[in-house]
């Protein structure tokens, strides 16, 4: 066993020499050292996984398809800025058709969602597989008492309330259920 380590800390300073003549003293030789190591880690993982594939492959199939799609929701989340580049489009939309054929309900939500956004009253959270958009109290250059008073300030109960998007997979769901068939106003249509 001993002669084993031996020879393979010989290959490990062979390699270490070949790869990396850079590392001269001892203290860098470690952290080459640690490198093949981790090396040596991964390889002895891969082979792992790969033998437990054979194994069983339906269910090594359903966890690589399950971490493949996660993967693909999270790659799909939509970011920060795109909220706000979401509601301009929308708003733009609305504005080049007529007060008297536009969905009033579009209209006021997309009003709602721009006057809390000039209030800079937005707060966006991305966690990774999904991004939350909720309207916080008071804006950052509010300097209220109620903003500062602890027996005041909202609770977390209260905090469903005040979610007004959320956005999964590229989309912003409240924001396009708001906006189906905008240009529709049921109203001028029953007279």
């Amino acid at each position: 066993m001993a002669a084993r380590v031996k020879s393979a800390f010989r290959n490990v300073n062979r390699i270490n020499n070949m790869f990396l003549p850079q590392f001269e003293n001892l203290k860098q030789r470690k952290i080459g050292k640690s490198a093949y190591n981790v090396f040596v880690d991964y390889k002895a993982v891969f082979k792992e996984f790969f033998q437990h594939a054979k194994e069983k492959p339906f269910r090594s199939a359903t966890t690589l398809a399950t971490l493949l799609g996660l993967y693909y929701v999270y790659e799909k989340n939509p970011g920060v800025n795109s909220y706000e580049d979401s509601v301009l489009d929308c708003a733009n939309e609305l504005l080049q058709i007529s007060h008297l054929i536009r969905k009033p309900s579009s209209d006021n939500y997309v009003q709602e969602i721009l006057k809390y956004r000039n209030q800079e009253r937005i707060k966006i959270q991305s966690f990774g597989f999904l991004s939350l958009v909720w309207v916080s109290e008071f804006g950052p250059s509010c300097d209220l008492y109620e903003k500062h008073c602890e027996y005041v300030q909202p609770r977390w109960r209260t905090f469903p309330q005040r979610v007004i998007d959320i956005g999964i997979l590229g989309h912003w769901w409240y924001l396009e259920k708001a906006m189906k068939d905008y240009d529709i106003n049921e109203a001028e249509l029953a007279d």
